[in-house]
């Protein structure tokens, strides 16, 4: 018997794309409108898909930074407490 091997779908629909980020469509397409997401490719009559590629290319030029505290907070002294 031959094992059947899953092929990577290079493309994403609207919905995959806002389950990746955790929105709405809605949001998606905001983002789009204000030129801070990549645009998808149309791929038929009302019909718009996302490259993997392009989708991972937007995640890492994220500026992942703000998801840090900085290393000077010291969380145990009295005057954090104050």
């Amino acid at each position: 018997m031959n094992a059947i091997t899953p092929i990577p779908r290079p493309y994403l629909t609207e919905q995959e794309v806002a389950d990746r980020f955790a929105v709405s469509p809605d949001s998606i397409r905001r983002w789009i409108r204000d030129g801070k997401f990549p645009r998808g490719v149309r791929v038929g009559k009302g019909t718009t898909r996302w490259r993997l590629s392009d989708i991972e290319a937007y995640e890492a030029s994220l500026d992942w930074a703000l998801c840090t505290l900085p290393m000077d907070i010291d969380f145990g002294s009295d005057q954090a407490r104050a």
